[in-house]
């Protein structure tokens, strides 16, 4: 990330953190086909398409939660939706810890920091307890 100038009066940063701080845009479709395959479920190419659309909320007001108690019913998989869900969350949140800051990201927050002056502020879709851990995990 190259040397950004920023405005005098400014004093609040925001930042997006999914694709904006770190790269977590594979995680969640990586985390979607290991839980399937926990449960010998293999989806075709037409449901890991659909996932990923309503992973990215690309084109589809499917919710991620709909579509995943629609895929287990589908395939009989033994485990109540909830049960599902709040596992996928689960193992979702334990793999984006791994998710790498993007390029750049460090330094430049290492730079506001040293400047001072500046409150930070995190505006993201993901869950708190996934702000949390990806913030505990890169500091």
């Amino acid at each position: 990330m190259q040397n950004i100038s920023l405005p005098k009066s400014a004093r609040f940063l925001l930042f997006d953190m999914d694709g904006t701080l770190v790269d977590t845009e594979p995680i969640g479709p990586a985390t979607f086909l290991k839980q399937l395959l926990k449960y010998g479920v293999k989806p075709d190419d037409s449901e890991y398409e659909l996932f990923l659309k309503v992973w990215r909320r690309d084109g589809t007001v499917i919710k991620e939660d709909t579509y995943l108690t629609s895929i287990i019913e589908k395939y009989g998989v033994n485990r109540t939706p909830k049960e599902y869900i709040d596992e996928f969350y689960e193992m979702y949140e334990a793999d984006i810890v791994k998710a790498s800051p993007l390029p750049g990201v460090s330094d430049f927050l290492a730079s506001v920091s040293k400047r001072g002056g500046y409150k930070l502020a995190i505006v993201t879709a993901s869950k708190l307890s996934q702000v949390k851990a990806v913030l505990g995990e890169h500091n």
